[in-house]
């Protein structure tokens, strides 16, 4: 039976009625009110008031979802934060798809202005790391920036632009300036800690930040705030020198020229790497030592399968002209990819300038630290004394529970760089330095010193201005001699420790005059507490045992290499070095190993160009290690896994990490 007119009729107004746009005219007038005026845009309160009403009179209507996004807008421009929340996350949750990063970042936005701030900081990081919307992006970013420096948390701040330089969203014209105010802000902390930031605060900073747009960052703004981002003949080294760091960084184009010299073609041959050792004069002993390292790590890199190098040898004699000689014949005649050496202090400092204005990556090997550090084409492949004072104060204070410290320096200006660096550490561990005494560099008597460090040699004098002062330690005085007067220290109750940054043969005549003023070096004196003896590298001889006999037993030391460490790379050297020259190699020897290593494996990776090994450099870390190396640290200095060793039962053995000793 066919449908009658009239059923049909029923139908369509029924199929009417629940389709979609199916709305009273009532509804239908609401809603086009609502539009007009969001149409007008200049009236956010009546906007809000209509997608009000509409809401509540049609809750399930056709336009609930945008009515939500309406109000939810209009709130928001009224700083209604709590509203403006409510309606955008219901318009969220109710399935809404329209311009969604906007409508997640005002969420964020209101979130934060509710009082929540942690919870609106973790959305506005959210909608930066995932919006694909620029605007609502660079908002995000911006906004958590804003936030982050009022709470005074530079680092958060820096790692924000980093996200917003990874994701496009970062324009120098208007962020560097937020880039800079966290910087000042790093300042004020590190000066509010007595510290000060120095030369090598930019690369101290840098080197604290994993993430390589930030160091990018970081490496312009140093540049910047140096004069060296002028578009000059004389900043041009510098200047290729982080393009050839960052070569695909956000802001090439902010660093006058580095897209156009990351376009250059380079006239190098990649096999050929230089070597800058003394094999005649004075110090053509410790150079033939840093040639046997150099060969044995070639005759390791070609066990490994790693082309060749054509090693070319410079002989610098020990003498900077000279040597600056040889770097130019190296570049210029020999093309070579890099060069290893030089050794000597005076070499370095006279070749470290030279590399930029070379453009040619250079690993030294210099005892003295920090030629390497404005330097960017220069590296350090010795062991940083930095690294060792870090690990020292680590284990001391961590491990050994150890936390009051006096320092015994001798007036040399390393010494004293050292001893102000552990003061520093200690303190930033939460320790605490209670005496530091300097001694001459070539003492032999350690009595006075003693006497001077636990204060009895004030006990009837009266001590002047002078003898406040600590040389080669600008801003810091002697602790013990308060504004009160000289402090009698008790040794082993007042300061546990005693940090003496010398070499093995001072310290060996020193522990005997500490002991005779009643510093229990090594517990021999019953019923007095004992203070423990620290030191760096310098001590890790076996003529401290012999020397110092019973006087330095429990010193602590801390050293990369271990010639009795239980490394397979250890075990592994120690054969091949006394297999072919009869002897047992020293950290000369190791260090010389391992930065020639490190250029055979960056090799061996396909770098053909001094440009992409100055990346590299900057990046990778080391496959095989005997010291311990784990890559450049952005200032050029090697970054080492150090060792903890100790004076046990007439020998130095390895205390941690435990696992290589068995112990």
């Amino acid at each position: 039976m066919s449908p009658t007119r009239i059923q049909i009729l029923l139908l369509l107004l029924v199929s009417l009625l629940v389709l979609p746009g199916a709305s009273s005219k009532q509804e239908r007038r609401a809603w086009k009110l609502l539009e007009t005026s969001v149409e007008a845009a200049d009236d956010p309160e009546d906007v809000f008031d209509r997608a009000r009403e509409y809401l509540e009179k049609y809750p399930s209507g056709d336009g609930t979802i945008k009515a939500h996004s309406y109000a939810g807008r209009a709130a928001f421009e009224l700083k209604r934060w709590k509203l403006a929340r409510q309606h955008l996350e219901s318009y969220l949750s109710l399935g809404g798809r329209d311009e969604l990063d906007d409508i997640r970042l005002k969420v964020a936005i209101a979130v934060g202005k509710e009082g929540d701030v942690t919870g609106g900081m973790s959305q506005l990081a959210n909608v930066l790391a995932n919006a694909e919307d620029t605007q609502a992006g660079r908002t995000a970013g911006r906004e958590l920036v804003a936030q982050l420096l009022f709470e005074g948390d530079w680092r958060r701040t820096l790692t924000t632009q980093g996200t917003m330089l990874e994701r496009g969203f970062f324009e120098p014209e208007l962020d560097i300036e937020d880039s800079k105010k966290a910087i000042s802000v790093a300042r004020r902390e590190i000066k509010s800690r007595g510290r000060t930031w120095g030369k090598d605060g930019w690369s101290r900073t840098e080197k604290s930040f994993e993430e390589p747009t930030v160091r990018g960052l970081l490496a312009a703004l140093a540049l910047e705030e140096d004069g060296r981002l002028l578009d000059s003949v004389e900043t041009e080294s510098d200047r290729r020198a982080w393009a050839s760091r960052f070569p695909e960084h956000p802001l090439v184009d902010w660093v006058p020229g580095a897209s156009v010299f990351m376009a250059e073609d380079e006239d190098v041959n990649p096999d050929v790497v230089g070597l800058l050792i003394p094999e005649t004069g004075k110090y053509a002993a410790p150079g033939e030592l840093v040639r046997r390292g150099v060969q044995l790590a070639l005759m390791k890199a070609a066990e490994q399968g790693w082309p060749q190098v054509d090693l070319r040898i410079v002989d610098t004699a020990g003498d900077a002209v000279t040597a600056e000689a040889g770097m130019r014949r190296l570049v210029e005649e020999d093309k070579a990819i890099a060069v290893l050496g030089p050794m000597i202090s005076a070499e370095a400092e006279q070749l470290a300038p030279l590399t930029s204005e070379l453009a040619m990556p250079t690993v030294m090997l210099s005892q003295r630290p920090g030629f390497e550090a404005d330097n960017p084409y220069a590296f350090n492949g010795w062991i940083h004394p930095e690294s060792q004072v870090r690990a020292l104060v680590d284990h001391a204070i961590h491990r050994m529970g150890l936390q009051t410290f006096a320092i015994a320096y001798p007036a040399k200006e390393s010494a004293g760089g050292l001893a102000r660096r552990f003061w520093e550490e200690v303190e930033a561990q939460g320790g605490k330095v209670v005496s530091v005494e300097s001694y001459p560099a070539q003492e032999t008597d350690f009595r006075e010193t003693a006497q001077r460090l636990i204060g009895t040699y004030w006990e009837e004098k009266v001590p002047g201005e002078g003898d406040v002062q600590l040389p080669y330690m600008p801003g810091r005085s002697k602790p013990q001699l308060a504004d009160e007067g000289a402090k009698v220290l008790e040794p082993g109750l007042d300061f546990q420790a005693v940090f003496v940054p010398d070499n093995y043969r001072r310290v060996s005549m020193l522990a005997p005059g500490f002991l005779f003023e009643e510093i229990n070096l090594g517990g021999h004196i019953e019923k007095v507490p004992s203070v423990v003896l620290l030191g760096g590298s310098a001590l890790n001889h076996p003529d401290l045992v012999n020397r110092g006999g019973d006087y330095i037993k429990g010193t602590v030391l801390v050293d990369g290499f271990f010639l009795e460490a239980n490394r397979d790379a250890v075990l592994e050297f120690k054969k091949a070095y006394r297999a072919n020259y009869n002897a047992d190699p020293t950290l000369l020897e190791a260090s010389a190993y391992d930065a020639t290593l490190f250029l055979c494996q960056l090799l061996s990776e396909g770098v053909t160009s001094r440009r992409s090994l100055l990346q590299r450099l900057s990046l990778a870390s080391p496959m095989i290690t005997v010291t311990g190396a784990r890559g450049f640290e952005p200032g050029g200095a090697m970054q080492h896994e150090m060792l903890t060793l100790q004076v046990r039962k007439g020998k130095i053995v390895q205390v941690w990490p435990t696992t290589d000793t068995g112990e």
